[in-house]
């Protein structure tokens, strides 16, 4: 049986710019804007800490989840597929968040997607998150489960050939049959992780050229820091936020639009 991949609408018209930047850049290997952002983390905090206290152990990764879900609805059109040089937009705003499980004494990164992560609560997208880890951390999760297996014995000079032929099955042709072995859209708007419990501050994530997924936030330790507050200086807890982002989807603008929602949502996660 074959079926789509993807869910998306119909071609999103493009500027001039736009179509500067999908021809210039050919792959997400290429065209990687990188920032970082300091995120007043007192809110988030105190949200944190009103969760825990009714037994619900929420993280500030699951509240980033949630809140770069928020500043994607605010510029729609960064939600979008690249295939055939055109830009489809996804219908629906989907969060890929990385799981850690170790195997054979070393770590393994997995992860899990959220569908509709911006019409879900916190609790919800947690709730879901820990369903989906312990069925990864038990080796029991269906969805890579098998793609792992095969990976395993295939030649690492081979793999890197097998994962670019099964992105332009399932994105370019957006064509998906369960005899691929692949989880149906598994990497969704955007990926987040953390690189605070390495003791990090700042780390950057690349981008991964086979997810075509345009954005990934690596969610450093929040440490107290001055800032300056109506001509104060303040001591104040701070969340910093790296993103690489694929330039071929998105620009100064876009990427304005999407760190107010996100700053939005973090002032009020309640």
């Amino acid at each position: 049986m074959i079926s789509k991949h993807l869910n998306y609408k119909g071609p999103v018209p493009l500027n001039v710019w736009r179509k500067v930047a999908i021809a210039t850049w050919k792959t997400t290997k290429d065209p990687s804007i990188y920032g970082f952002v300091d995120l007043d983390a007192g809110p988030l905090l105190a949200k944190v800490e009103e969760a825990r206290k009714r037994g619900v152990r929420l993280t500030p990764t699951i509240v980033i989840a949630k809140g770069i879900a928020h500043g994607i609805a605010r510029y729609p059109s960064f939600n979008s597929i690249l295939r055939w040089g055109k830009l489809y937009q996804r219908k629906t705003i989907d969060v890929f968040l990385q799981v850690s499980a170790v195997e054979n004494g070393e770590e393994n990164l997995s992860g899990a997607v959220v569908r509709e992560a911006d019409r879900k609560s916190l609790e919800q997208i947690l709730d879901e998150l820990q369903q989906k880890a312990k069925s990864i951390r038990a080796n029991e999760d269906p969805e890579f489960k098998a793609i792992k297996t095969r990976l395993r014995y295939i030649p690492s000079w081979i793999i890197a050939r097998v994962l670019d032929a099964v992105s332009f099955v399932t994105h370019t042709l957006n064509l998906w049959s369960p005899l691929l072995g692949t989880p149906r859209d598994p990497f969704g708007s955007a990926m987040v992780t953390s690189v605070g419990g390495m003791g990090l501050e700042y780390g950057f994530a690349p981008l991964v050229p086979y997810s075509r997924c345009p954005m990934v936030l690596a969610i450093g330790k929040i440490t107290d820091r001055p800032v300056v507050e109506n001509g104060q200086i303040v001591v104040k807890p701070m969340l910093p936020v790296s993103v690489t982002l694929d330039h071929r989807l998105i620009d100064g603008y876009g990427c304005s639009k999407i760190l107010e929602g996100l700053k939005e949502y973090l002032k009020h996660p309640h």
